[in-house]
């Protein structure tokens, strides 16, 4: 009688070394893109500003709000219903308002109250200011 000999050469282990090697390469490769995510994330810096609109300027900071005298933007606040932007026109709008009477906003004299003023904020567009 014939010894009986284990087939080296099987269908089972074919076919898993092909599905082994792609979870292996598919592992490698979302734990790189995930590192590298997490790497990315950490790296850039986040700027915490003090306020995110005019309800919370009014609430949690003392900022004084500069306008550019006879624009619309003084209308915005003088005749607005929101009872936070009547109270912003009353407190820190209006009391400042002559103050940059004739003033350009690229002037330097602008610019420079409004570096050296820590407690200042400029209203305008963000498509203006540019």
């Amino acid at each position: 009688m014939g010894e009986l000999r284990k087939n080296t050469t099987s269908t089972g282990t074919i076919q898993k070394k092909p599905a082994l090697f792609s979870l292996i390469f598919f592992g490698n490769m979302f734990f790189w893109h995930w590192e590298a995510m997490l790497i990315s994330y950490l790296a850039t810096r986040t700027i915490s500003l003090p306020f995110k609109d005019i309800t919370d300027l009014m609430i949690n900071t003392q900022y004084r709000i500069i306008l550019a005298p006879g624009t619309s933007y003084v209308d915005d606040f003088r005749t607005s219903t929101d009872p936070i932007w009547q109270a912003a026109w009353t407190d820190r709008v209006q009391p400042y308002l002559e103050e940059f009477v004739g003033y350009q906003v690229l002037d330097p004299r602008f610019t420079d109250k409004i570096v050296n003023e820590e407690l200042t904020a400029w209203y305008d567009i963000y498509i203006g200011a540019m």
